[in-house]
């Protein structure tokens, strides 16, 4: 199931708010490959859930610097989003939230 290019920037920008020093929001991003391995499912623990209004989707986002978007009815995994990533805190999500008319759909 795709979600269409609007929806996905807004969960994009809510899933890229870190906290980050103010020299650290100026560097770029780090270039670097990094090897994953995609397990379908949070590998570390869950720090923040939200859900919409009516209760159509889930989102959780871990400190395994995933944010993950879940169908409540299916219990299924339609989209993961990765911030770009580095050791430490570079990518480290701290929290999610939904806008209360569900994306703007």
């Amino acid at each position: 199931m795709g979600l269409n290019k609007r929806w996905t920037a807004r969960w994009t920008a809510a899933a890229c708010c870190t906290v980050l020093s103010l020299a650290a929001l100026a560097a770029e991003p780090p270039t670097a490959p990094v090897l994953l391995i995609e397990t379908r499912r949070h590998v570390d623990s869950i720090g923040a859930i939200a859900t919409d209004t009516q209760n159509r989707w889930l989102t959780t986002v871990s400190d395994d610097k995933t944010l993950r978007l879940w169908d409540l009815k299916t219990d299924a995994l339609l989209q993961t989003f990765r911030p770009p990533l580095d050791n430490g805190f570079e990518g480290k999500l701290y929290g999610v939230a939904m806008s209360p008319d569900g994306g703007g759909r």
